[in-house]
Formats: C-alpha cells, structure tokens, sequence
C-alpha cells in the first residue's frame, strides 16, 4: 500500500497483495510463504513416489562433491577438489511407507 492514500502499488510488476489468504487457492499444493524458492515438477501423473523418487535425486546430486574443471586444457588449480559431502538434514512429519523408504535411501 502505498502510504499517503492507502492505494496499491506495485513492486516488479507484480501487484502486492498484503495479508492474502493461502489456504484459499484453487490449488490441492500449498506452497509455504516462508520460502524464497521452489522446484515444481510434473511428470503427468499423480503418483507422489515419483516426486520423492525426483526428490531423492536431486538431492544426492547436490550433496556428492564435483570437481571444479578448469576452460584450460590439462589445468588442474590446486583446490579444484573437496572430499566432503554436503549434509543433508531432513525432517519427516508425515508421509506412508514409501516416504519413509525414500529418505532412508
């Protein structure tokens, strides 16, 4: 709101909208409005093992180590390598059988 005569303004061309009600969305997701970022994906089906099975492999990629490869050929910088995985810390509230299987692998 703009604060001289409690109009909208916009922000980035988006409308701000204070105080919105997300439980009222034509959606069955509810996306948390604590955080910044989300990856939806959609295979076509409504099948939840395999969103924890896509779950599961973006999270092994993002926690083995990558060497950091150099544009110049046969280069190798000194610390171009890590040898520690980045830790993964889940929280299970919820879910059945196959939730519980897909966080033990």
């Amino acid at each position: 709101f703009d604060d001289e005569d409690n109009r909208r303004r916009s922000i980035h061309e988006y409308q701000l909208i204070t105080q919105r009600k997300y439980e009222n969305r034509n959606s069955g997701w509810h996306l948390d409005p604590n955080h910044t970022h989300f990856l939806l994906f959609d295979d076509g089906t409504n099948d939840v093992k395999n969103v924890l099975l896509k779950r599961q492999e973006i999270e092994h990629e993002f926690s083995i180590s990558r060497a950091l490869k150099s544009p110049v050929g046969g280069y190798q910088p000194k610390h171009s390598r890590f040898d520690n995985d980045i830790p993964i810390v889940m929280l299970l509230l919820g879910g059945d059988f196959t939730t519980l299987t897909a966080i033990c692998k």
